[in-house]
C-alpha cells in the first residue's frame, strides 16, 4: 500500500519520462497539465523541444541560443504561458508562435532582440506581454491583432518612436516604456482608451500634450527623469479626469500652466526641476501653499538666484513681482502703408505679469495712455491704437512703450501716408500678431504689411431695430452693423434671419451640422464672419453665394472633413480663411476662386497630403499647416507661389528634397516636431530669401550641405535632433546671428563654425562635446555662448579671441580648471561655471573686464587664491556656494561694486574684514558654515538689505549689525545664540528678524530699538521671560514665540498705552507653559489669529474681549474646563479650536460669535450639545469627536449650514431625523454605538463622504437609501455577513472599506455590478473563501488580504485576473485551503488549474406526455464551471431563458408544457478557459 501510494505520488509530482527534455523539469498539475521548466545554465547553445503535449506552462532561460526558431510551440493547444528569460536570442523567426493560439502571457525578457515586427500576429488571445531589456529599436507592425491584450511592457529598450506602435489595444491597462529614447508621444495614446498606468520615465520627451479624446482612464502617469520643458496646453491636467498619480520630478520645467490647480489627485511630484519663481508662478504658489501634501509635490526655486533652493510656499507675496523678466512687446505691424482717408489700428500686446504699464508716443512726441479718447484717436485697454481717417501729417514713427517693476521695453510702427483722389470708404486694416517679419529681423528695409487679419469689430453702440434671439445687435455709423449670436448647443436649421445690414458677424456655439446652399445670399454687407463651434460637418457647393463683400471667413472648431469644387467660388473678396480644428481630410482644388486669399489656417486637422492644395490661390503669403498627419509636400507648390510664412509644425514629414523649390519669397519656415532624418542639398534648392528656420526636433542626423545659397537667413534652430558631426553644413551663412543646435550630439566642433562671421547667439547646450578646440575663434561677433551639459573637461585659450562675447555659460561639465582660459574676453558680463569639478582657482581675468556675473556654486573649490577676485572689479553678482571653502579674509577687498553674495554651504568659520569695501552689496548668503564669531565683521556694508546668517554656529551678537541701516531681512535661525542684549542697534530699517532654534534665554532690552520691525520669529527657543522686549515695536505685525518656556505674559504685550503693539496682527504661542490669558490682550485691536494650543491655561478670563478683528483662535491641547461666554461679541471670528482639552458645558459657549464658521471640540468631556449651536447660522464645519455625546436631541435645531460634521468616537446610539435640517457633505459617525439606521440618512441628498466603522453593524439594507452622491464609505470593522443590494442607490461610489468584517462569498454576490465609478475597495480581514466573476474586470484598487481563500480551480478566473495586473502585492490574496497550499499566494499557487468539460453520459432519451414540463438535464462536469448553452431540434440557439425554454444554473432545459413540435435531438454544448465538450438528450413525445 505504502509503496504504491509512493510511486502514485512520484509520478504525480515529478516526472523525468520521454517528452521531458534533459534540460528541463516537468511537473504535472494533477489534472493533465504540464508545466516545463529549463534552465540552460549559460552552457547549452540548443533550444529545447519536445515538451509533453498537454504542457500549459513554459519557463526557458539561461540559454546561449541567438535565434528563436519557427514553430516551436505548435503542438502544444493547452500552452497559456512562455517565458523566454535570460537567453542570448537576437532573432525571432515569423512563425515562431504559431499554434499558440491560447496563449495567454508571453515573456521575452533580458535578451538581445532588435526587432518584433509581424512576429506575434497569431497571439490573438494574448493579455500580457514583456519585452522589456532587449534592444528594441522600433515598433512596427508588432502589436498588430493583440486586441486583448491588458498589460504591456517595454521598459529598457532602444525604442525612439511610438507613433502608430499601439493599433487596436482598446483593452490595455498597463504600459511600461521605461529607459528607452522616446521624444515625442503626442497623439499617440488615443486608441487606448482603457490604460489606467503609463510609465514613461528616464526617455528624452520634451513636451506633452494629450487630448480631451484620449487616456480618459488614466490614473497613473509617470514622467520623471526626461527633458520636458514645457506642458504646452496644460492638458495633462484638464484631460485627464481620473488621473490619480503625476510625477513630473528631473525634467527642465522653469514655470507651470495656470490649470494645473485643477488637478484633482493625491500624488502630484514636481522635485528637481529648475523652477523660474517669478510672478507666472504666483498662482501655483497659492495653491500649493493650501495643500497638506507640498513637502511631496516639492517645488524649490531655482531662479532667480535671491530665492535659490527656497520652497515656493515660503517665497513672500512681493519677491514673485521683482522676480520676474522685464517686459516685452508684441506688435501686430512694423511697418504699414496706407491710403490716406482709411481707418487704423494697431495691436500692441506686452506681458501681463507683473502688472505693466503701457501708452502710445506719437511722432509728435505726445503720450497716450490706455484710455485715451479724441475725435479721431483712440487707445483701447487692451493697447491697440486707432486712428480714423488717418491724415498724411499723421504719418510717422509710433511708439508703444511698456514698463514695469523690472524694466522696460519698446516697439515701432512705421506709417506711411499715400493720397487719394477720391477717398475710400472708412475700413479696418489690423493684422494678426502672426508677422512677415521675424521678430529680431536688423536691416533697415521698409516693407509695405500686406496682412488682412482675422478682425473683430469694435465696440458700437446698440441699435434699437430687430436682433434675432440669441443675438446682440449694435450699430454704429463708421463700422456698420455688428451681429453677435451665441448659440448655447441650440440647433440651428437656417440663417435667415440675420439682419440684412449686418457688417460683421458672429455665430457661434450652434449646432448647425449642415450649411445648406444659399444660406446667406440675403448678407451682401458681411465683411467678416465666424462660424466657429457649430459642429458644422458638411458645406454645399453654393453655401456662400451672394457674400460677395466677404473679406474674413472663420469656420475653426467644427467637425468639418471634406470641401467640394467650388465651395469657395463665390467668396473673390476674402483675404482670410481660417479652418484650424477640423477634421479636414484632403484639400485638393478646394480653394479655388480665392484669388484675392492671402492667409490660411489649416493647423490641428486631419490631412494626410496637401496635393493641390495651391491651385487658385495665387496671391497667398502665410500658410499654417501645423499639426496635420502629412508625410510628404510633393505636388503642394509645383508652381511658383509668394508665400512668406509657412508653418509645419507637428506633422509627419520625413523629408524634404525638392519640395520646396517653388517657394522662393518664403521668409519664414517653422517645422519642428516632424519625423525628418535627413537634409541634403535639394532640401532647401531655390528657397534663397529665408530668414528664420525652424527645423527643431527632430531626428536629424546627417546634414549634407543643405543651406546652401540662403544668403539673408538670420536664426537657425536645429535643437533636439540627432547630429553628430556638421561638418560643412553651415558653409556660407554669413548672415546668421542665431544659431541653436542644443540637444543633440555633437561630440567636436573645430572648423563647422568658420564662416559665420556675424554669429550672435550660439547654443550647443545639452550635446556630447568633451574639449573645446579653437574653432570659435572666427566667431569675432559672438555675443551668447551657451555650452552648459556637455562633457566638457578641458579648456584651451580659444575663448580669447571672442572679444564681444557678453555672456557665457559652462553649467553641468567636468571642468577642472579655468586658470588663463578667458584672458582674451573683455566684454564678457557673465560666466556660469556651476556644476563642475573644480576644486582650487587661481586666475581667471587678468586683464580688463566689465565681468559683473560669476556663477562657481556646486564645485569642490576649497582653494582661492588670495588675488583671485582682485581683477574682477566690476563683479555685480557671485555665487560661490556648495564648495569646501574655508578662508575668505582678503578675496573680496578689490569688489566694490558686488551686490550679490552667496557663501552658503561651505566650510567658513571664520569672517575677519572679509566684507571690508564691498559699499554697495545688498545681499549676503552664509548660511551652512560654521562661523561662530560676527563681532563687527560687517561695519562696511553700508548698503545691506538682505542677511543669511543660519545654520552656523553663532552664539553671541553683541555689536555684529551697529552699521546696517538699510538691512531689511535678518536671518539667524538654527545657531548657538544665548543672548541678544544691544545686538541690534543702529537697524532702521529691519522688517523681518528670524532667531527661531537658537538658545536665548532673555529678550530683554535686545529688541526696543528695533521699531521697523514687522516679522519676528523667536520660536523654539529658551526664552522664559518677555516682558517688556517689544516696547518700542510700533509695527510688528507678526510674533512667533512658539516653543518656549513662558509661562507669565501678563500684560507682555500692552505694558503701556503709548507702547502698545497695535499693529500685531498674527501671534504665535504654542508650545509653551502659559497658565493664565487674564488681561493678556488688551489694546490689541487689529489681532487676527492667535495661537495657544499645547500650554497649560486653565481660565480664559475673558481674555478676548474687544478683539473685533480676531479671526483665528487655537486652544488645543490646554487644560480648559469652562469656555462659557468667553467668546462673546467676537463678530469676526471664524475659526476656533478647542480641541484636547476638559471641557463638559458648552451651552453658552458659542451664543455671540454669528461669523464663526469651523469649530473643533475633539477630545473633550462634553456628553451635552442640545441648543449649543443655535445661534452659530455660518458654522460650516464642526468636529466633536471622541466626547461623551449620547444623544443628538435638539442639538441642531436651526442651524442648517453645516456641511461637515465629526462624531467619532462618542455613544450615540440613534440619528434618526437629528441630521436631516443639515446641508452635510461629510458625516463620520464611527466608534459609537448605532444599531437600526434604516432611513436614518434618507434626507441627506448632498452627503458625499460617510464614516460608520465600529459600531457592531449586522445589517445595513436600506440604511444607504437617498443617498445619490455618496462617494466615500467606509464601514470597517463591524459585524456585517452581508452587503448585498445594500449599494443600488450609491451609483457614486469611489472609495469603500468594508474590511474587518464577517462577509462571506454569498455575502458579496454581485454586491458590486452597480458601482461603476468605483476606484479603490478593502474587503480584508473578512471570511471570504471565493469571489464572484464580477472582480474578473475590475481593474481598480482591490485589497483582499487576510481572507480564508479555498484555492481550487473555481478560483481560476480570478488567478489569471491578478496575473494581468500589476498591484497582486496590494490585492494580497492568500490560500488558507486546502491544507497542501496554505500561505501560496492566489497567482502563484498551481491549486486552481482548471479541467476541461467532460461528459459523463452517452446520449440518453426523454419521454414525456403533451402538455407535461421536461426537464433536460446536461451531465457535463468542469472545473471551473463550464458555461451551459443548448442547441434546439431547429438549431435555434438558447443561452439564456426565453420563452417556454428556461435554463437553470446547473445547465438544466426546463420546457413548459411540451408539444410534438419539441420532437427532436438537442445538444448541450459546455465550455471553461481549457476547452468544451457537448452532451446530447433525444426528447419523445407522446
Amino acid at each position: 500500500m505504502f509503496c504504491g501510494a509512493f510511486i502514485f505520488l512520484f509520478l504525480i509530482k515529478v516526472a523525468f519520462v520521454d517528452g521531458c527534455p534533459p534540460v528541463c523539469t516537468c511537473t504535472t498539475d494533477g489534472y493533465g497539465g504540464w508545466r516545463t521548466d529549463c534552465d540552460g545554465k549559460d552552457t547549452e547553445t540548443t533550444f529545447p523541444t519536445g515538451f509533453p503535449r498537454d504542457t500549459f506552462l513554459v519557463d526557458i532561460r539561461n540559454f546561449q541560443v541567438s535565434h528563436l526558431p519557427a514553430e516551436a510551440f505548435t503542438v502544444y493547444p493547452k500552452l497559456t504561458y512562455i517565458s523566454i528569460r535570460e537567453n542570448a536570442i537576437v532573432t525571432v523567426d515569423d512563425n515562431a508562435f504559431a499554434g499558440a493560439d491560447d496563449l495567454v502571457d508571453l515573456h521575452i525578457t533580458n535578451n538581445k532582440i532588435e526587432s518584433m515586427q509581424n512576429k506575434l500576429v497569431e497571439l490573438r488571445q494574448l493579455q500580457n506581454l514583456y519585452l522589456t531589456r532587449n534592444k528594441l529599436r522600433t515598433l512596427e507592425d508588432t502589436l498588430v491583432g493583440l486586441t486583448k491584450l491588458r498589460k504591456l511592457d517595454l521598459s529598457y529598450n532602444q525604442i525612439s518612436s511610438v507613433q502608430g506602435a499601439f493599433p487596436g489595444l482598446s483593452q490595455l491597462k498597463q504600459l511600461d516604456l521605461r529607459h528607452n529614447k522616446i521624444k515625442d508621444v503626442t497623439g499617440v495614446f488615443g486608441a487606448l482608451g482603457a490604460l489606467t498606468s503609463l510609465y514613461l520615465q528616464h526617455n528624452d520627451i520634451r513636451s506633452v500634450k494629450f487630448s480631451s479624446r484620449e487616456l480618459r482612464n488614466l490614473r497613473l502617469l509617470d514622467l520623471s527623469h526626461n527633458r520636458i520643458s514645457s506642458l504646452a496646453d496644460g492638458s495633462i491636467f484638464v484631460f485627464l479626469p481620473k488621473i490619480r498619480t503625476i510625477n513630473l520630478e528631473h525634467n527642465s520645467l522653469s514655470t507651470m500652466v495656470a490649470n494645473t490647480t485643477s488637478f484633482h489627485g493625491n500624488d502630484l511630484r514636481l522635485s528637481h526641476n529648475p523652477w523660474h519663481c517669478g510672478c507666472n508662478m504666483l498662482v501655483m504658489r497659492n495653491w500649493i501653499a493650501t495643500r497638506n501634501d507640498r513637502e511631496q509635490i516639492n517645488v524649490t526655486c531655482s531662479r532667480p538666484r535671491r530665492v535659490f533652493g527656497e520652497k515656493i510656499w515660503d517665497v513672500p507675496d512681493e519677491e514673485f513681482a521683482t522676480n520676474s523678466d522685464p517686459p516685452w512687446i508684441r506688435m501686430s505691424d512694423s511697418f504699414l502703408t496706407v491710403q490716406e482717408g482709411e481707418d487704423v489700428r494697431i495691436d500692441c500686446r506686452t506681458t501681463e505679469c507683473p502688472i505693466t504699464k503701457l501708452s502710445w508716443k506719437t511722432p509728435k512726441s505726445e503720450v497716450l495712455e490706455l484710455g485715451y479718447r479724441a475725435p479721431r484717436t483712440s487707445v483701447s485697454s487692451e493697447g491697440s491704437l486707432f486712428i480714423g481717417q488717418i491724415q498724411k501729417h499723421e504719418a510717422g514713427v509710433y511708439h508703444c512703450i511698456a514698463e514695469n517693476v523690472n524694466g522696460k521695453d519698446e516697439n515701432v510702427v512705421f506709417i506711411t501716408v499715400e493720397g487719394l483722389t477720391t477717398p475710400p470708404p472708412p475700413t479696418s486694416r489690423r493684422t494678426n500678431f502672426d508677422t512677415v517679419l521675424p521678430p529680431s529681423r536688423r536691416d533697415d528695409n521698409i516693407v509695405r504689411a500686406t496682412t488682412p487679419p482675422e478682425v473683430t469689430a469694435p465696440t458700437p453702440t446698440p441699435d434699437p431695430d430687430y436682433c434675432p434671439d440669441l443675438c446682440t445687435c449694435d450699430n454704429n455709423p463708421a463700422w456698420g452693423m455688428s451681429v453677435r449670436c451665441r448659440g448655447y448647443h441650440f440647433f440651428l436649421d437656417t440663417q435667415d434671419n440675420v439682419p440684412v445690414s449686418a457688417v460683421w458677424l458672429k455665430m457661434e456655439g450652434f449646432i448647425m451640422k449642415v450649411l445648406k446652399a444659399k444660406a446667406f445670399l440675403h448678407l451682401k454687407k458681411v465683411r467678416s464672419m465666424s462660424l466657429k463651434y457649430n459642429d458644422i460637418t458638411h458645406i454645399t457647393n453654393q453655401t456662400f453665394q451672394g457674400l460677395t463683400s466677404l473679406q474674413f471667413l472663420d469656420m475653426s472648431h467644427n467637425n468639418i472633413y471634406l470641401f467640394h469644387n467650388g465651395t469657395f467660388h463665390d467668396l473673390g473678396s476674402l483675404v482670410q480663411l481660417t479652418l484650424k480644428w477640423n477634421r479636414i481630410v484632403d484639400v485638393n482644388r478646394s480653394f479655388v476662386g480665392l484669388g484675392r486669399l492671402l492667409k490660411l489656417d489649416l493647423s490641428h486637422n486631419w490631412l494626410v497630403s496637401s496635393e493641390g492644395l495651391m491651385e487658385g490661390i495665387p496671391r497667398l503669403w502665410y500658410l499654417d499647416l501645423s499639426y496635420n498627419n502629412l508625410t510628404s509636400l510633393s505636388d503642394t507648390f509645383s508652381a511658383p507661389c509668394r508665400i512668406r510664412v509657412l508653418k509645419l509644425a507637428y506633422n509627419d514629414l520625413s523629408e524634404l528634397d525638392g519640395q520646396l523649390t517653388a517657394l522662393t519669397d518664403l521668409r519664414t519656415l517653422e517645422m519642428p516636431h516632424n519625423n525628418i532624418r535627413r537634409l541634403s542639398e535639394d532640401s532647401f534648392r531655390r528657397v534663397n530669401k529665408i530668414w528664420e528656420l525652424d527645423l527643431s526636433f527632430n531626428n536629424i542626423e546627417t546634414l549634407r550641405y543643405p543651406f546652401q545659397g540662403m544668403r539673408e537667413i538670420q536664426e537657425l534652430n536645429l535643437r533636439s535632433n540627432q547630429i553628430e558631426y556638421l561638418d560643412y553644413a553651415l558653409r556660407g551663412l554669413t548672415t546668421l546671428i542665431e544659431l541653436d543646435l542644443s540637444f543633440n550630439r555633437i561630440k567636436t566642433v573645430a572648423y563647422e563654425l568658420d564662416e559665420l562671421t556675424e554669429l550672435q547667439v550660439l547654443d550647443l547646450q545639452h550635446n556630447e562635446i568633451e574639449r573645446l578646440e579653437t574653432s570659435l575663434k572666427k566667431l569675432e561677433n559672438l555675443r551668447e555662448l551657451l555650452l552648459s551639459n556637455n562633457g566638457i573637461k578641458f579648456l584651451d585659450s580659444g575663448f580669447n579671441d571672442l572679444r564681444k562675447l557678453e555672456h557665457l555659460d559652462l553649467r553641468n561639465n567636468l571642468i577642472t580648471s579655468v586658470e588663463d582660459v578667458f584672458q582674451g574676453l573683455g566684454n564678457l558680463k557673465t560666466l556660469h561655471l556651476t556644476s563642475n569639478k573644480l576644486t582650487s582657482l587661481t586666475s581667471l581675468i587678468k586683464g580688463p573686464n566689465v565681468l559683473e556675473e560669476l556663477l562657481i556654486d556646486y564645485n569642490s573649490i576649497d582653494q582661492v587664491d588670495i588675488n583671485f577676485f582682485n581683477s574682477l572689479y566690476n563683479l555685480k553678482w557671485l555665487d560661490a556656494s556648495k564648495n569646501k571653502i574655508g578662508n575668505i579674509e582678503g578675496l573680496f577687498s578689490n569688489l566694490s561694486k558686488l551686490e550679490y553674495l552667496h557663501l552658503s554651504s561651505n566650510k567658513i568659520e571664520s569672517i575677519g574684514d572679509a566684507f571690508k569695501n564691498l559699499n554697495k552689496l545688498r545681499t549676503l548668503h552664509l548660511s551652512n558654515n560654521t562661523v561662530k564669531h560676527i563681532h563687527r565683521v560687517f561695519s562696511n556694508l553700508p548698503e545691506l538689505e538682505f542677511l543669511d546668517l543660519s545654520h552656523n554656529v553663532i552664539t553671541s551678537i553683541r555689536n555684529g549689525f551697529s552699521s546696517l541701516s538699510k538691512l531689511r531681512w535678518l536671518t539667524l535661525s538654527h545657531n548657538k545664540i544665548i543672548s541678544i542684549s544691544e545686538g541690534f542697534k543702529g537697524l532702521d530699517n529691519l522688517a523681518t528678524l528670524k532667531l527661531d532654534h537658537n538658545n536665548i534665554l532673555f529678550l530683554v532690552n535686545g529688541l526696543n530699538s528695533l521699531q521697523s520691525v514687522r516679522h519676528l520669529d523667536a520660536s523654539r527657543n529658551q526664552i522664559n521671560h518677555v516682558k517688556g522686549v517689544f516696547a518700542g515695536m510700533k509695527n510688528l505685525k507678526e510674533l512667533y514665540l512658539a516653543g518656549n518656556s513662558l509661562r507669565d505674559i501678563k500684560k507682555v504685550f500692552n505694558e503701556n498705552s503709548q507702547n502698545t503693539l497695535k499693529e500685531l496682527q498674527w501671534l504665535d504661542l504654542r508650545d509653551n507653559k502659559i497658565d493664565s490669558l487674564y488681561r493678556v490682550f488688551e489694546g490689541l485691536e487689529k489681532l487676527e489669529s492667535v495661537d495657544l494650543s499645547h500650554n497649560n491655561i486653565r481660565f480664559l478670563d475673558r481674555a478676548f474681549a474687544g478683539l473685533s478683528a480676531l479671526r483665528y483662535i487655537h486652544l488645543g491641547h490646554n487644560k480648559l474646563q469652562d469656555v462659557n461666554g468667553h467668546f462673546e461679541d467676537l463678530n469676526s471670528l471664524t475659526d476656533l479650536n478647542l480641541d484636547n482639552n476638559k471641557i463638559t458645558n458648552i451651552d453658552k459657549a458659542f451664543k455671540k460669535t454669528p461669523r464663526l464658521s469651523w469649530l473643533q471640540l475633539t477630545s473633550n468631556y462634553i456628553s451635552k450639545i442640545t441648543d449649543a449651536f443655535d445661534d452659530s447660522h455660518d458654522l460650516v464645519g464642526l468636529n466633536l469627536s471622541s466626547n461623551s455625546i449620547r444623544s443628538l436631541d435638539r442639538a441642531f435645531t436651526g442651524v442648517d449650514s453645516i456641511q461637515h460634521l465629526d462624531l467619532t468616537d462618542n455613544r450615540v446610539s440613534h440619528i434618526n431625523g437629528h441630521l436631516d435640517s443639515l446641508d452635510l457633505r461629510s458625516l463620520y459617525l464611527g466608534n459609537n454605538s448605532l444599531s437600526d439606521m434604516r432611513g436614518a440618512f434618507s434626507k441627506l441628498d448632498k452627503l458625499r463622504s460617510l464614516d460608520l466603522t465600529r459600531n457592531g453593524l449586522t445589517n445595513i439594507t436600506g440604511v444607504l437609501e437617498g443617498l445619490k452622491l455618496l462617494q466615500v464609505l467606509d464601514l470597517s470593522f463591524n459585524k456585517l455577513h452581508s452587503v448585498q443590494q445594500c449599494f443600488e442607490t450609491t451609483p457614486h461610489l469611489w472609495w469603500l472599506n468594508i474590511s474587518h468584517n464577517e462577509l462571506n462569498a454569498p455575502g458579496i454576490e454581485s454586491a458590486f455590478e452597480n458601482l461603476r465609478r468605483l476606484e479603490d475597495l478593502d474587503l480584508t480581514f473578512n471570511n471570504l473563501t471565493t469571489l464572484d466573476r464580477w472582480f474578473t474586470w475590475y481593474q481598480n484598487s482591490t485589497y483582499l488580504g487576510n481572507n480564508p481563500f479555498h484555492c481550487t480551480c473555481e478560483l481560476l478566473y480570478h488567478h489569471y485576473w491578478i496575473l494581468s495586473r500589476t498591484d497582486e502585492r496590494i490585492i494580497d490574496a492568500t490560500c488558507a485551503t486546502p491544507d497542501r497550499v496554505r500561505g501560496e499566494k492566489l497567482w502563484e499557487t498551481d491549486a486552481v488549474k482548471a479541467t476541461a468539460p467532460r461528459a459523463r453520459s452517452a446520449p440518453y432519451s426523454v419521454v414525456m406526455a403533451t402538455g407535461n414540463e421536461a426537464q433536460l438535464r446536461c451531465q457535463i462536469p468542469g472545473c471551473p464551471e463550464p458555461i451551459r448553452k443548448w442547441t434546439l431540434p431547429n438549431n435555434k440557439k438558447v443561452s439564456s431563458s426565453q420563452g417556454r425554454f428556461e435554463l437553470l444554473e446547473n445547465g438544466t432545459l426546463k420546457i413548459k408544457t411540451v408539444n410534438r413540435r419539441d420532437v427532436g435531438r438537442y445538444v448541450c454544448h459546455a465550455s471553461n478557459p481549457l476547452g468544451n465538450t457537448t452532451s446530447t438528450v433525444y426528447l419523445f413525445v407522446r
